[in-house]
């Protein structure tokens, strides 16, 4: 993530912040030219209050460049998922950012568009994952002593909430800028080299990460308890 500076007082500022720290002026984070100004010069809307997003509305709308992409958010009368929602959001909005600053486009040819469903397992089993665009987190990845629990027992050195997003947004790019292309021969030979994995096609690719997965939560199951 590069620097971002107060435009009046030029303090360097985090970018999730809604205000300078050193002189205390109200910022928001300008979409369209990927940088902060004061918040008298740009639109804020609605989530700003509710979840702190710090970043500006282009048009009409009342909400931001990232917080229009939600087709679903959980229940805002628990005061639990306002606080996780909250964390979720601001690994989104880096996501965002990374999508723009990359110009990589939000809808494929078939007219799928990247679109977020943010659950929380109150009613039921909430699955993390992605389908034509629409991808799905379980609002439980923010809270840290959930999530650090499920990367031990799933023997991950790296599990937040931005490594989520970018492996769920991968899928889609995945289908929109490598298969069908020549650039696919490239990573079937990748798969070529590390056979212990999973075969190369896509349906063996799923059926391995699902061996993988009941493998790695048997062992966890027998490993001692220290």
């Amino acid at each position: 993530m590069r620097e971002f500076h107060c435009p009046s007082c030029r303090g360097q500022v985090p970018f999730e912040q809604c205000e300078c720290t050193s002189c205390g002026n109200k910022l928001l984070f300008d979409t369209a030219n990927l940088k902060m100004v004061r918040l008298q010069d740009e639109n804020s809307r609605d989530n700003r209050e509710i979840i702190g997003c710090n970043w500006s509305v282009e048009g009409m709308g009342p909400y931001c460049a990232s917080c229009c992409l939600n087709r679903t958010i959980p229940n805002l009368s628990v005061l639990r998922n306002v606080l996780l929602w909250k964390r979720v959001e601001e690994a989104k909005r880096r996501l965002v950012y990374d999508l723009r600053r990359l110009q990589l486009p939000l809808v494929s040819r078939n007219g799928d568009h990247i679109a977020f469903e943010i659950l929380s397992d109150e009613s039921g089993p909430v699955l993390t994952g992605h389908r034509s665009g629409l991808i799905t987190l379980n609002l439980a990845e923010a809270d840290d002593v959930e999530r650090e629990s499920r990367r031990i027992a799933f023997r991950e050195p790296y599990r937040t909430l931005l490594g989520h997003f970018r492996h769920e947004v991968g899928h889609f790019y995945w289908d929109l800028l490598v298969e069908g292309t020549k650039l696919r021969a490239s990573f079937n030979l990748i798969w070529r080299v590390r056979p212990k994995l999973v075969a190369c096609d896509a349906v063996g690719f799923c059926d391995g990460l699902c061996r993988f997965d009941r493998s790695h939560l048997a062992d966890s199951a027998r490993a001692p308890v220290r």
